[in-house]
Parts: structure tokens; C-alpha cells; sequence
């Protein structure tokens, strides 16, 4: 049951021509060395989405990265993201793809929930973020950032895990309650 598309939608699926649509948005990692040894655990969380009678958003599957960049990233933020129920935010990878997806559910008022191992700071870089200037006259200068969950961001669940099989479980329990809650 994806989330009512609203107008501007149907324009940009005739403007780009993709008819795809997805219940369930998982932002990761999958372009990096890690991101590619974590696939396996990605198509695992699609077959929990799919066994829920939901439809999966894999970006290691629908995702070409030999497409024109700049259509990628409008099919993503203007359609597939807007039109996803939730948005699973899996923090185990490079930050910056995994930020910008989150970013863009942030702006379009998506639910987040955020997968995380129990062994991880990620959790904390969302809530202070450090960010490190490099200057000609000085080496490295880091000022903290402010990026805590009040910006807007509606946080369904955080889903900490100590092993993959545990995170399929609470990733389960975590969208049967998100349906059961905000889809009925």
C-alpha cells in the first residue's frame, strides 16, 4: 500500500518514463568494497519485504550505475522516494549515498528507520556530525554540526543488531508494526 503519490509524481514518471514502484526504500551502501560483500545481507531484508506482501526498493538491483547520473538521481528523489511508505536507512556503509537517500526521505516527510550494528557509532554521527575543513594555511580544522533528529526527520524506529539473522527479525517486527500502525 504505497503512499498516495501526489501531483507532481505522474509528471516526472511521463518526463523520465519509469513506471516502477516500491513500498519499501532501503538507502545503503552498495557501490563500495563493502557495500558489495553486504549484498547478500540486502537481498535477505528484500525477501522480509517481499514476504510482507510489500514491494522492495534494492538499489544494487534497481539501480544501473551505467545510466545517466543525473536521471538516477531524479528517478530516486522524484519518484521513488516520495512514493515509498518507509525508508530503512542501513548505516553500515560509506555514509555519503546512504546520507543523500536519507536526506532526500527527510525532505519529502518519509519515515525513516535507521539499522545499525550494536558495535557502531553511526548512530551518534547522525546526531553530532564532525566536519573536517582542510585550509591551505591550517591542517585540519573540525567544527561540530548540529544534525540531531529534530530537523524534520520522522524517526519510526532505530534497530540496533548484533548479527545479521537478529536484524532480520527486528527489521520484520519493526515494518508488521509500521503497517499494522500508520497503513490500516
Amino acid at each position: 500500500m504505497a503512499r498516495t503519490e501526489n501531483e507532481e509524481i505522474p509528471g516526472v514518471r511521463d518526463i523520465l518514463d519509469y513506471r516502477k514502484s516500491f513500498d519499501v526504500f532501503l538507502a545503503c551502501d552498495f557501490e563500495s568494497q563493502n557495500g558489495k560483500q553486504r549484498i547478500p545481507f540486502y537481498e535477505r531484508i528484500g525477501e522480509i519485504i517481499f514476504g510482507l506482501g510489500k514491494r522492495p526498493f534494492l538499489p544494487h538491483r534497481e539501480i544501473d550505475l551505467k545510466e545517466d547520473p543525473g536521471k538516477l538521481v531524479s528517478i530516486i528523489q522524484g519518484i521513488v522516494i516520495p512514493s515509498s511508505d518507509i525508508v530503512l536507512a542501513y548505516l553500515g556503509g560509506e555514509p555519503m549515498s546512504t546520507g543523500m537517500m536519507m536526506g532526500w526521505a527527510s525532505a519529502k516527510g518519509i519515515p525513516l528507520s535507521y539499522l545499525y550494528h550494536e558495535n557502531s557509532q553511526a548512530l551518534e554521527g547522525l546526531k553530532v556530525g564532525l566536519v573536517s575543513i582542510d585550509t591551505k594555511k591550517r591542517k585540519t580544522k573540525t567544527r561540530v554540526v548540529d544534525m540531531g533528529f529534530h530537523r524534520g526527520v520522522e524517526v519510526y524506529d532505530l534497530i540496533e543488531f548484533g548479527s545479521d539473522n537478529e536484524a532480520l527479525i527486528k527489521i520484520e517486527s519493526s515494518l508488521k508494526a509500521f503497517y499494522k500502525e500508520y497503513k490500516q
